[in-house]
């Protein structure tokens, strides 16, 4: 069996799918969070332009044509200077929403994907797990429309109408009668947004069904009740 080891900054934020799915799956994995005050001795490469604005898509586009090299099991460190990377057996996989890689005969984008694939969190059909993508990939969209809210600069109205075409009739899982990995997706935003802006998806019946439904879930309420306290 391979080794996994998370790594990822002391907070929920892009890592927290990738924890519960390793947590219903029964999985072994080192939940290695990151001080921020150690990062710029952790990270691999010379990006510290991230943190003062510069567009994440143009350095690792920089990167990937200027220097990028398949990292071996010797590597350390961040392969692109960011986190969150997943080491499987040492070898590490860097990119949360950006991993491209083909597992049997299609590709898939996300760390978590690389994980439910084998934990089974996928839907009980290819067409399920095809419609699993589908969601998330519609979420990721959701999710670029969504940032400006939170931080102010729009109303939540374009916002909404894009939730109330994600909702998708729903009742407690987005995909089938059964947990995949895009309602830990969908759960864990609801309430990391409602942090922000409470009450915000009141009128949105069937994600909080969602949300109720992995916060329930008996598989992770020891891990639930235990994880540290973020406020994302």
């Amino acid at each position: 069996m391979p080794s996994f080891k998370l790594s990822y900054f002391p907070i929920k934020g892009l890592s927290e799918v990738s924890r519960m799915l390793f947590v219903l799956g029964g999985e072994a994995f080192e939940d290695d969070r990151v001080p921020f005050e150690q990062w710029p001795t952790v990270k691999d490469c010379q990006t510290c332009l991230l943190f003062i604005g510069m567009s994440i898509r143009k350095i690792l586009f920089d990167k990937v044509i200027n220097s990028f090299r398949f990292p071996s099991s010797t590597d350390l460190g961040t392969p692109f200077g960011q986190l969150p990377v997943l080491y499987i057996d040492g070898q590490p996989l860097p990119q949360s929403f950006t991993i491209a890689l083909h597992i049997n005969t299609h590709k898939t984008s996300l760390i978590a994907k690389v994980i439910h694939k084998q934990i089974r969190f996928a839907g009980r059909t290819p067409f399920e797990s095809a419609w699993v993508d589908a969601l998330a990939d519609e979420w990721k969209d959701y999710y670029v429309a969504m940032r400006p809210v939170a931080a102010g600069y729009m109303e939540k109205g374009h916002v909404e109408e894009q939730l109330r075409k994600d909702e998708n009739g729903c009742t407690g899982h987005f995909v089938g009668p059964t947990l995949t990995w895009v309602d830990l997706l969908v759960a864990e935003h609801v309430t990391a947004f409602e942090g922000i802006i409470p009450g915000f998806f009141d009128g949105f019946p069937a994600l909080k069904a969602i949300q109720k439904a992995v916060q329930e879930e008996p598989r992770l309420q020891k891990y639930l009740a235990n994880r540290p306290e973020t406020y994302f």
